[in-house]
């Protein structure tokens, strides 16, 4: 599969229970590669069509001297998401992956259906981009603000984004 500028981006895809199932894209985070999320694939192929790739750099992916800021990795996201017929899907990032996931929900809202940012550098600032956009979105992990638990930023990011 292409990717921006060309790059090639390897690319898994697992079907679900039926051809109507949602689609869940899983983006693993700095220095990994998709196979981080091999141990959860049986379980999420049950419900969803599930769709993995190793962004640029990593893994199986082309490996190019530049183009790794946000402005590549988020279209190479999209460009996956194309490529997969992946309509509004659930978007899971881990770690960098989930800073990419995040920046991909605010650039394009109506790409995905939401977005799980799982052991991401979240912040109340960043996560509120996501304001207004329909997006929904679910913070987990250790990456917390303010000192508290991540179940009570979790709960305090969604009532931000809600308004609350």
């Amino acid at each position: 599969m292409v990717g921006s500028d060309g790059v090639r981006l390897a690319v898994r895809t697992f079907p679900g229970p039926s051809t109507d199932a949602p689609t869940v894209v899983l983006h693993h985070g700095l220095a990994s590669s998709q196979h981080i999320w091999d141990l959860m694939l049986p379980a999420l192929s049950r419900t969803f069509r599930v769709v993995t790739f190793d962004a640029r750099g990593h893994g199986r992916s082309a490996k190019p001297d530049s183009g790794y800021g946000f402005d590549h990795t988020v279209a190479d996201t999209m460009a996956v998401l194309r490529a997969t017929r992946a309509r509004r899907p659930l978007l899971i990032g881990h770690s960098w992956g989930a800073m990419v996931a995040l920046e991909l929900a605010a650039r394009h809202p109506r790409a995905l259906s939401g977005v799980v940012l799982v052991d991401g550098g979240i912040t109340r600032d960043n996560i509120g981009t996501l304001r207004g956009t329909g997006v929904d979105i679910v913070v987990t992990g250790s990456a917390v603000y303010d000192g508290k638990a991540p179940a009570e930023n979790a709960r305090a990011m969604l009532a931000s984004l809600r308004g609350a």
